[in-house]
């Protein structure tokens, strides 16, 4: 509840459960199925036929699970947008078709 405002890459939420014993592949195992039962939202770079990570990982925030699906679904937009303010482009892809 602290931090419901935010969005969180993968390899942050790794890094700061790691002292529990929380491995990387158990984030994201618990992230998609979670995404399977809209909980949460992960955004990622989008290509012609792939979708790859931020260098950082998936960036990862929850979905409110009261009011309009419509709504839910901006806000947890917003809240991934906000997160990537200020971080430049790390995937060579992108920077080429940004040239």
């Amino acid at each position: 509840m602290k931090h419901e405002d935010k969005a969180f890459f993968s390899k942050n939420i790794a890094e700061a459960s790691k002292r529990y014993g929380v491995k990387t592949r158990d984030i994201m195992r618990t992230v998609r199925g979670y995404e399977k039962k809209s909980l949460v939202y992960d955004k990622r770079y989008v290509t012609d036929n792939k979708q790859t990570p931020f260098k950082k990982g998936y960036l990862i925030t929850w979905f409110e699970q009261k009011g309009s699906r419509r709504r839910t679904i901006k806000e947890a937009t917003e809240r991934t947008n906000r997160s990537l303010n200020g971080i430049a482009s790390t995937s060579s892809i992108i920077k080429k078709s940004t040239r």
